[in-house]
């Protein structure tokens, strides 16, 4: 998958469960592309743990939930309405200037 980025891994104490977080470098913020990444994500699971498996020394693998990190994409949204914000009290104020007057 190109343009899947990790975003972090919490493993369960017992090594048997891990929560894989991924995002598209692309932002995906469609649904169906979301859903399209993770079952992609799925179905390459078993060749993927095999892969991490090579390249670690654990007595068995952790299975590997993925899940869509939304974190990134919240945060862009959070900065998009403090900029609307701004631009409309910058509207407001006398002369359009956006600086606030005492």
């Amino acid at each position: 998958m190109v343009g899947v980025i990790v975003s972090r891994v919490e493993i369960d104490p017992d090594l048997s469960h891990a929560k894989i977080y991924v995002r598209h470098d692309l932002g995906a913020s469609d649904p169906a592309a979301r859903r399209e990444i993770l079952r992609g994500l799925g179905a390459a699971s078993g060749r993927l743990r095999r892969t991490i498996a090579g390249n670690l020394s654990l007595r068995s693998m952790p299975e590997l939930h993925f899940f869509y990190d939304e974190a990134l994409d919240e945060q862009r949204r959070i900065e998009e309405i403090l900029n609307e914000i701004k631009n409309e009290e910058g509207q407001k104020a006398p002369g359009g200037s956006g600086t606030p007057t005492s």
